[in-house]
């Protein structure tokens, strides 16, 4: 960007980046959350001076989060998804042949709000599917994220609530995470907005590394059908 002082410095990191132990399914929702902070704050970021820029974000966020229900999954139901998801996981890990995965919404909110692997999502996210239509409920602190930027101090403390839709596929060898609709306090986001984030593969801004990319990379197939959520794996790569 130019030195114009008008325009706010670069956006810091989303969310920080922690290790999935063993859990796919944790860089593809944190996907979203980062897409919707860097998509929408980072558009208006780079157009709008710093006053503009609150004027903006604080009609459409909140001083308090959008509370999220808790799974009501048994215990020893969660005990066997958490076996089937790690054993998928580590087949994953060693490229070994494993029977696709399928995850209902109400597994994945589990896993949301009982491993450890998805604690930076807990509170924050909340999943629904409809067919093959992946949904979800966001409460982002958005003033954790911005409210630290010199000039955006009033964003401290408010949260960005809203809902989504996202498309989940693999197109050859490549995870695409695309974000279908976007919703803020019950109003559809900016038609602007969303012609940009549809462009962006979600899948791309979390940032694979080690261990996760080769994961991602050993992936055959994921797919929204009849309800849940089916990951494939690719065996002998």
């Amino acid at each position: 960007m130019s030195g114009d002082p008008n325009v706010p410095p670069p956006l810091p990191a989303a969310v920080p980046e922690k290790q999935p132990k063993g859990c796919l399914f944790y860089g593809c929702i944190t996907a979203v959350v980062l897409a919707i902070v860097a998509g929408i704050g980072g558009y208006f970021a780079v157009r709008y001076a710093f006053d503009t820029l609150v004027e903006v974000l604080v009609p459409n966020t909140e001083p308090a989060p959008m509370p999220m229900p808790e799974s009501a999954l048994p215990e020893r139901e969660y005990a066997e998804l958490e076996q089937r998801v790690n054993a998928f996981g580590q087949a994953l890990d060693a490229t070994q042949a494993a029977p696709p995965l399928s995850l209902s919404a109400e597994e994945i909110n589990a896993l949301i709000d009982r491993h450890p692997a998805w604690d930076l999502l807990r509170g924050h996210v909340h999943v629904a599917i409809e067919g093959d239509r992946l949904l979800g409920d966001l409460s982002i602190p958005i003033g954790d994220l911005l409210g630290q930027v010199p000039g955006l101090g009033e964003l401290r403390g408010r949260f960005l609530n809203g809902s989504a839709e996202v498309e989940v596929r693999c197109v050859g060898d490549v995870l695409v995470v695309a974000l279908q609709s976007l919703t803020v306090r019950g109003k559809p986001v900016d038609g602007r907005i969303m012609r940009e984030l549809r462009k962006e593969n979600l899948a791309e801004m979390h940032g694979w590394t080690g261990r996760a990319a080769r994961m991602r990379n050993n992936l055959a197939n994921v797919r929204v059908e009849g309800g849940r959520l089916v990951i494939e794996a690719r065996a002998g790569r």
